[in-house]
């Protein structure tokens, strides 16, 4: 399938970037989406489309992870995995 920008998709978040957002796949084309978590099901709206990856928007979290993720701006340590490359600490640790 041809996926177009402001397409709206259902998307299981698997990881993150470095710089915490989360990551998803689209028959096999990942796809960046900030303020997400792995373990997260969310309605993402595709903002850009490149022939390999994507960057959506959340729009709705429709399952949220697990307890243990904090959501929080992009580029923030407690977003995702740390700009170090380390795991989140889990709000329970907090």
């Amino acid at each position: 399938m041809e996926w177009k920008k402001n397409q709206e998709v259902r998307l299981n978040i698997t990881g993150t970037t470095a710089q915490g957002a989360g990551v998803g796949r689209l028959e096999g084309m990942a796809v960046f989406v900030p303020l997400t978590a792995p373990g997260d099901t969310a309605r993402v709206k595709l903002v850009k489309v490149a022939k390999n990856y994507a960057y959506g928007r959340l729009e709705e979290l429709l399952a949220p992870a697990p307890a243990g993720w904090n959501r929080t701006a992009p580029n923030s340590p407690s977003a995702g995995a740390a700009a170090t490359g380390t795991s989140p600490t889990p709000r329970s640790w907090s």
